[in-house]
Formats: C-alpha cells, sequence, structure tokens
C-alpha cells in the first residue's frame, strides 16, 4: 500500500468504525494480492451515519446505512456488501449479499432481507472493500402463540430544542428488559429554521439546524436527516432495534394536511412538489419499507401471532383536508361560535383518513384477529373537551409567546377556578376536529369486536385517556407520549413550575375522558402486551440542556379490557395551594 493510501486508511476510521485486515496483519501480500491490489482501485470513505432496521416481518426486515466516498474518488455508486445472522460471529444463518449506494439516492442503501426465521434477533453489518460498519441488531415479528409484545414509543425530537437524552435512555432501558421495536410515531425531524421554533439553546448547545433556513428542497430535507442521523444517541438506539415508522407533519411542515400546510407560505413555492421531496427523503433516511400500500400510501400493519395486530395510521398527508381554525369564528357570542363548529365539525366532506385508507382499516379488522388491536398514529384521539374560558385563556398565552408580549398568568388560573360549563374541543388539529372520522373508527371496532388501544403524540405532552363513543360507551384506551426534545405546554405558560405540576393534575377534573396528564416532562413510552392485559409506563427524564440527566418517577397505566384505565403515579396535589378555600368538588359540580 502506498504511503499516503496508508495515511487515508487512517484518516477514515473515525466515521468508518474499521477494522481491517489491513491492519490486523504486517506481512507482505503475495504478488496475485498485488495484481488484484492493482486491477480493483480501493474505495475509500465512511459509514457516515450508522446503521439502522425497520419494518420487521416474521420472515424479513428492512436494513439500512449510508456510505459516502470520499469526494476525490469522482464517484456516484459504490458496491455495499451486507450480511447478517443470528448470532454475532456471524456463522449462524449466515445471509449475504450486495447492494449499490448511489449518488442519485443520498448513497443510501436500503435492503430487504427476506428468508429469516421469525421470532429471531439478528446482528447485521455492512463493508465497502476494506472499511466496516458497526454491527446492528434487528428482531423478527414472532407466528402463533404469542405472550408477551414490548414496544418502546417516541415521538417529536426536535434537534436543536436539546440532546437527545429520551433515545439514550430507551437504549438503556431495552439493555434491561428488551424491546421488540421502537415505534416512532413522527415528527422525527423538524423543518424550522434557525431562530423559528425551539431553538434558543441552539448555539450553546451546538445543535443549530442544518441547513440554517427552513426545509424547502430535497436537499435541504436530506441535509436535515442527515444533522439529526449523526447524533450519536439516534444512531445508538437505531443500531439497537428495529424502528416502525409513521410521519407526522414536521416530517414537511406545521400543521400539514393533503393540499398544504399552516407552515408553508406562498413565497415558498408549490406545497406539492415541497411535499414530494419530503416525502422522498423520508423514505431515503428510514428503514421503511417503500410502497407497502400500491400508490405508496404510508399506513401498513404488523401482526405479532395472535396477541397485537398493529395498525400504523397516517392520519395527516393521505386524506386529511385542511383543519377548522378558531380564529374564524366570533369570540363575542361563544354560544354561537359553538354552534357553528358543531356545524364544521361534521361537515360533509371534512375527513381525516380519506376513503382508501377507511377501505383498508375495515378490510384488516375483518381479516386479523389477535388479542389486541393497536393503532400507532400522530394525533389525540381522547376527546378533549375543555371549558371554553380556559380554552381562551391557553391561546392567549400560546400567542402572546409568539408574538413576545406579556400575558398575565391569573388570566389561566382565574379561567380554572372558575370553569366555564360551555366545552369546546382543545385541539382542531388532532381527532377532536374531525369527530366523524373518529365515529368512523369506534364503529368498526365495535362492529369486528376488537379490544384497541390508540397511541398517539403531537402535542408534546404526556396523557392517557379513555375512548367514548357518542353513545356514551366506552370502546377503547388511549396512551399518549411526551416528546424527545419539543416543548409542552409548559414552554407558553407564564405559570412557575411548581404550579404547572399542579395544573397538570386538573386536567383530568377537568376533561371527562382524560384520566391523567403530564405537561412539563420529556419522554417516552414502554409499552407491554401479554394475553392478559396492556401495561404502559412513562419514563421522563429530567433535562435535555446537559447531557447528564436522572430518570423521572415513572407512571404506570394499565387496562385488562380496553375499556377501563387503572393509573398508579405519585401522590397527588394539595389542592389547596391551587384554590385556597374553594371547594374544588363544587366548582366541578357546577
Amino acid at each position: 500500500m502506498k504511503r499516503r493510501d496508508f495515511i487515508r486508511c487512517l484518516t477514515v476510521g473515525s466515521s468508518a468504525g474499521i477494522v481491517t485486515s489491513a491492519f490486523a496483519h504486517t506481512q507482505t501480500p503475495s504478488a496475485i494480492e498485488q495484481s488484484e491490489t492493482m486491477a480493483t482501485p480501493r474505495v475509500y470513505g465512511g459509514f457516515t451515519h450508522g446503521v439502522a432496521s425497520g419494518d420487521p416481518l416474521s420472515d424479513r426486515v428492512i436494513l439500512w446505512t449510508r456510505f459516502v466516498p470520499d469526494a476525490f474518488l469522482k464517484i456516484d455508486e459504490v458496491i455495499v456488501h451486507w450480511e447478517m445472522a443470528t448470532d454475532k460471529r456471524f456463522s449462524k444463518n449466515y445471509q449475504s449479499g450486495d447492494a449499490l449506494a448511489r449518488q442519485a439516492s443520498d448513497f443510501i442503501v436500503k435492503v430487504d432481507a427476506a428468508n429469516l426465521l421469525p421470532n429471531k434477533k439478528y446482528y447485521y453489518r455492512f463493508s465497502v472493500d476494506f472499511i466496516q460498519s458497526v454491527t446492528g441488531v434487528t428482531k423478527t415479528l414472532p407466528v402463533k402463540h404469542v405472550e408477551k409484545v414490548s414496544f418502546a414509543i417516541a415521538t417529536c425530537a426536535n434537534h436543536p430544542a436539546g440532546y437527545f437524552n429520551v433515545y439514550r435512555e430507551i437504549v438503556r432501558q431495552h439493555k434491561r428488559k428488551q424491546f421488540d421495536a421502537l415505534l416512532h410515531i413522527g415528527d422525527y425531524i423538524y423543518e424550522y429554521g434557525m431562530g423559528e421554533y425551539a431553538s434558543d439553546h441552539a448555539i450553546e448547545l451546538d445543535r443549530v439546524p442544518s441547513p440554517a433556513h427552513e426545509c424547502i428542497t430535497l436537499t435541504d430535507y436530506r441535509k436535515r436527516y442527515a444533522q439529526y442521523r449523526s447524533d450519536d444517541d439516534l444512531q445508538a438506539l437505531h443500531a439497537s432495534m428495529p424502528f416502525i415508522h409513521i410521519w407526522d407533519d414536521h416530517e414537511i411542515a406545521d400543521n400539514t394536511w393533503k393540499d398544504g400546510a399552516f407552515n408553508h407560505q406562498p413565497q415558498e413555492g408549490d406545497f406539492v412538489a415541497r411535499r414530494e421531496a419530503a416525502i422522498q427523503a423520508f423514505h431515503e433516511w428510514l428503514p421503511i419499507r417503500d410502497n407497502m400500500v400500491a400508490e405508496g400510501e404510508i399506513y401498513r400493519s404488523f401482526v405479532y401471532g395472535d396477541l397485537v395486530h398493529l395498525l400504523m395510521l397516517d392520519t395527516r398527508v393521505t386524506g386529511r383536508t385542511e383543519q377548522l381554525d378558531y380564529g374564524n369564528y366570533s369570540k363575542a357570542d361563544p354560544q354561537a361560535a359553538y354552534d357553528q363548529l358543531q356545524k364544521d365539525l361534521y361537515a360533509d366532506g371534512h375527513e381525516l383518513l380519506g376513503e382508501k385508507q377507511k377501505q383498508w382499516i375495515a378490510s384488516e379488522l375483518r381479516n386479523h384477529s389477535t388479542r389486541w388491536t393497536a393503532l400507532g398514529q400522530q394525533v389525540l384521539m381522547t376527546k378533549m373537551d375543555v371549558p371554553f374560558n380556559l380554552l381562551l385563556a391557553f391561546m392567549g398565552a400560546k400567542e402572546a409567546h409568539r408574538t413576545r408580549t406579556p400575558f398575565d398568568g391569573n388570566i389561566i388560573m382565574d379561567a380554572a377556578r372558575h370553569p366555564s360549563i360551555l366545552k369546546s374541543p382543545y385541539n382542531l388539529d388532532a381527532w377532536d376536529g374531525y369527530p366523524r372520522d373518529r365515529d368512523w373508527v369506534y364503529g368498526q371496532m365495535n362492529k369486528y369486536g376488537k379490544s384497541f388501544v390508540s397511541f398517539a403524540g403531537d402535542t408534546h405532552n404526556a396523557w392517557a385517556g379513555e375512548l367514548v363513543n357518542k353513545q356514551g360507551n366506552n370502546c377503547g384506551v388511549e396512551f399518549a407520549a411526551s416528546s424527545v426534545g419539543s416543548p409542552g405546554i409548559e414552554h407558553y405558560l407564564p405559570l412557575p413550575p411548581k404550579l404547572m405540576r399542579e395544573i397538570q393534575k386538573l386536567f383530568p377534573e377537568l376533561v371527562t375522558d382524560l384520566k391523567w396528564a403530564n405537561i412539563v416532562d420529556r419522554g417516552f413510552m414502554a409499552v407491554t402486551f401479554t394475553q392478559e392485559e396492556i401495561d404502559c409506563e412513562w419514563i421522563f427524564v429530567d433535562k435535555i440542556l446537559s447531557k447528564d440527566y436522572s430518570v423521572l418517577p415513572i407512571t404506570h397505566a394499565s387496562t385488562e379490557d380496553a375499556l377501563e384505565l387503572d393509573i398508579d403515579e405519585e401522590d397527588g396535589p394539595d389542592w389547596e395551594d391551587i384554590f385556597g378555600d374553594v371547594d374544588l368538588d363544587d366548582l366541578l359540580d357546577d
């Protein structure tokens, strides 16, 4: 090997994680080896973003990596070798093959490795010439009778807002109790530019968005994914278990619907072109099986034997029509505004799922029989009707935070002390804003006799609710995850931390179907299914602005019938700290 080539080998190792025969042996190569080396030029570069796996089935799984050749080579494709086996030495049930990393697809490799054994842990790795990737671990789905399935569930990871301590904690918990997969239910990236959202600490943390401006083009989205996937904690998480992804809005733009988005302006060009660029980057950079549905829709299902039927829904792009906006209703006459809102919520053509996805859901429910049915989707399904005066107070606080104008926190406390009888949906971007489709889902679950749980994210806060149909009957339960990094309600409410802790206990008292809330902390959910029950743990970290963090007290929820929840948490609040001598029960009764 020439001296300059040997030096280059030493320099590529930091990103490639290489251990090569060139370094392991010192003997002089044979004449044949020298000839082969001269005939086949070395390829230099690195596996710059680790490895990942996803969309596991009982006999196959997607393997992912990215190999970027050194620019001086001036090549636009590289042959990448992949290997997998059921042991770390890559000797048992061994498989291998080759794939192309092309410049046209950002030098990303995705392999749909087939002919695998069910319910097996597999090790996998990639190599190019003498350069080898780190080793990843994945797992296939079980078949027939299954006793237990465990998921980690994460959402809303805003890179400039803080470190990915939540991802690191998932890996730590995984070493202790082994998750079968991680469900990522949206907002894997954020499209905002520097200074636009949750980037107050980006400079001091060295997490300034890349590119610094808002993502619009394919190049923009690719750079943003590359930045997120450069994070050590996220790389470690991807390498430790398979992911099952669904997108939310920020993979494209804030409050996306099928033909537009709140965070898309006319000067930013054609929205459809932006959406297509974002979706292309999403499929490139994540270990998701492409085009599982005929026309490229992302909704798909995973069956864990006779225990769990997991449906990953698209409530964001496929069929969603534009969200209703409280700004279009008069605050001067709340009752008239409420009456008009109810008409608009149930108007023909106002939908969340789209007819094609609804047909698919019905077919899935009809054709699969498992102990539990789970919906992996983006937005809250629990009916969150809050007192109208408290809703206005929250909206005022949020707007004041956006415009950086003063807001009196006593307005919120006064609304909490004297809740109005009139209630209205907390978030029109959630299922509350599309009640017809929610009623349809409840009807389908009842029709096919399903015990079901909904997993949701999007709000950056954690919730547990019982799902109640129009007839007032419980028909399911919901567990909603907090965020990995994005700030929640606490970010814009001008209340001291202690009072925020007390306020979060007030939510279930004011919202009928809500049973528990955490509106302060960042974290994830650990959900375990058995034949007897579903158990959910909310695991939170105490900080994300420092890599030195602690795990906060864990809240548990369980259900034996997917109709009612049993919540086990730390002691409740001292209501006198909030309301003084006012009798809370009397207030709620009034």
